[in-house]
């Protein structure tokens, strides 16, 4: 019965490009934010960074497409891990 207009909150790199166009939230736009934080996690590289390089929005959701369509997700892992990883959950990525 009532309406709540709020502000854009949450951190720049995480937030849907859907929800920054129509300010609408959906389980949807939560997903995005936790799946490019799962992305940081395992590839150890903020969000921010891919724009830099790329200039563009998006950057790191296209560097991750490409990595997934070559099938070279190894590529991906932080490589401060020095190959100390669980090589079948990275495959299990690859679904």
């Amino acid at each position: 019965d009532s309406h709540v207009t709020t502000t854009v909150r949450g951190t720049v790199g995480h937030i849907a490009p859907e929800y920054l166009s129509t300010g609408q939230s959906s389980e949807k736009t939560d997903v995005f934010g936790f799946g490019i934080l799962l992305l940081k996690l395992i590839t150890g590289q903020r969000a921010l960074e891919f724009g830099k390089q790329a200039n563009q929005k998006g950057a790191m959701l296209e560097w991750v497409k490409k990595i997934h369509q070559d099938k070279k997700l190894d590529v991906l892992v932080d490589k401060d891990l020095k190959n100390n990883y669980d090589r079948i959950e990275l495959k299990k990525l690859q679904l």
